[in-house]
């Protein structure tokens, strides 16, 4: 019994760590769509609200089993820190995701504006290929497929910045300035979700060119 509980933490949990990070990333990728739902079908705010809510905390749940695992493994797959650090990156999408559904029924927004859809597209397929990457973490073969699509999270960074900047440029000729504070909010909340997924593709790409 001794030997066993030895062994299962001098070991390394690759198949654990693994499986967390990736129902981390599920789970944050579900999150997204169901805000991306929410702007496109505007209706029943508060129930979808609540629905990106509840992803929202069943991540911060799996971010505690994460950290919770890595204060009892001494050897990991990958550094301690570059787990932590891309489970809260994924873990900081999924609370700005909520971010946004939260201020949309606070504010009593009564229709999102086009740029915000435009982003928050560009969000989900961001989404999808953090997912995909860490799905793939496992197979060294995938190294290069992984590589392939931070560039292409990269690049979709820059799409939604860029619609970014012309949207708060078009915002900033409004009068009411009540509606340009709330808009504003919306847009640099969204658009830091980008950036987040910018982030933890860059924490993969660290994380690859190291064990390749």
């Amino acid at each position: 019994m001794v030997l066993n509980s030895i062994k299962s933490w001098i070991v390394p949990q690759d198949k654990i760590f693994f499986e967390i990070l990736s129902r981390e990333s599920k789970n944050m990728l579900e999150g997204v769509r169901a805000l991306d739902d929410m702007l496109r079908n505007y209706n029943d705010v508060e129930q979808k609200r609540d629905k990106v809510k509840d992803f929202e905390t069943k991540g911060d749940d799996i971010v505690h089993d994460i950290f919770t695992h890595l204060n009892k493994t001494f050897i990991v797959p990958i550094d301690h820190t570059d787990i932590s650090s891309l489970a809260s990156s994924v873990d900081d999408i999924m609370d700005l995701s909520e971010g946004v559904a939260t201020r949309l029924f606070l504010y009593r927004i009564k229709k999102p504006k086009p740029a915000l859809l435009a982003i928050s597209k560009i969000l989900v397929l961001q989404a999808e290929e953090v997912d995909a990457c860490i799905s793939e973490f496992r197979s060294r073969k995938k190294y290069s497929d992984i590589l392939e699509r931070c560039i292409k999270i990269n690049s979709l960074e820059n799409r939604a910045d860029d619609i970014y900047k012309s949207a708060l440029a078009d915002l900033f000729t409004k009068k009411d300035a009540i509606e340009i504070i709330k808009t504003k909010e919306l847009y640099d909340t969204i658009e830091r979700a980008t950036d987040c997924c910018e982030d933890a593709a860059n924490i993969i790409k660290d994380i690859v060119m190291k064990h390749s």
